[in-house]
């Protein structure tokens, strides 16, 4: 019976630490867009270096093992951010069109001087809008973007290029206000991959989507953006999310 009992005793540790890994990992990859650094897109293709097949991680910590995912040396890659060590991307196998998302060591990534998106100062889309008579101004700022308002300059966590979302296409930048909460828009990435469209059944290259956005919101004359949103070909050019998007924007807890 005790020999018993101490077998089960290491099993339910064994499940406990098992969870609590899990538990981790997840916290870890949701803070990553916060706490990342994003990679520009003009240099978010990146190339497998070093001889060893590299393991993919659910987050930057090398607890974080997907079982059973790796990578060969030589093989291409999308980079998106940077965080303690790790690379996260975008990975897609020619041979057998499965795609994985994780997270790699940077030190075995090297950049190949392409990328998903034009170089900074190379114009896409929307970039100004006029809200309560004031301009607002998307522009480069270093390898990321920021607004411009009031003659201040606000840094986003967004890689450029970046432009305003439209309400449809030859429409001006969608802009939703809501009493008490402000007016609220959103400014998106650098431009997905080619090959992403291949796999979405109602997006086209032409929609000009990108996978990353912000969302600023004007109220009292001054500007507050928010931290980065993740959605895979979300966030395109002449079709910007439906109002319910935005509200739930103006309306979420401070």
């Amino acid at each position: 019976m005790n020999r018993l009992c101490f077998l089960m005793f290491f099993v339910l540790m064994g499940f406990a630490t098992n969870v609590m890994a899990d538990d981790k990992c997840g916290i870890l990859a949701g803070q990553a867009n916060e706490k990342g650094t994003f990679v520009a897109g003009a240099d978010a293709q990146h190339k497998v270096t070093g001889t060893q097949r590299l393991q993919f991680h659910s987050a930057p910590d090398a607890s974080c093992v997907i079982q059973g995912k790796f990578i060969s040396p030589g093989e291409v890659v999308t980079a998106y951010v940077e965080l303690n060590g790790y690379t996260s991307v975008t990975y897609r196998n020619s041979n057998t069109n499965e795609t994985i998302e994780g997270w790699l060591l940077t030190d075995r990534l090297q950049a190949t001087g392409y990328g998903i998106a034009p170089r900074q100062g190379q114009t896409v889309g929307l970039t100004s809008v006029k809200i309560n008579g004031e301009t607002l101004t998307v522009a480069p700022l270093g390898r990321v973007c920021a607004l411009q308002y009031k003659g201040k300059t606000i840094r986003l966590q967004l890689p450029g290029p970046c432009r305003f979302l439209a309400r449809g296409q030859g429409q001006p930048v969608a802009v939703h206000s809501y009493p008490g909460k402000g007016s609220v828009v959103l400014v998106a990435g650098p431009l997905a991959h080619l090959d992403d469209y291949a796999r979405s059944e109602d997006r086209k290259p032409a929609d000009q989507c990108s996978h990353m956005a912000q969302a600023a919101t004007l109220m009292d004359g001054a500007v507050r953006v928010g931290a980065p949103i993740l959605d895979n070909l979300g966030f395109c050019a002449a079709a910007a999310p439906d109002e319910k998007f935005y509200y739930g924007i103006a309306h979420a807890p401070r």
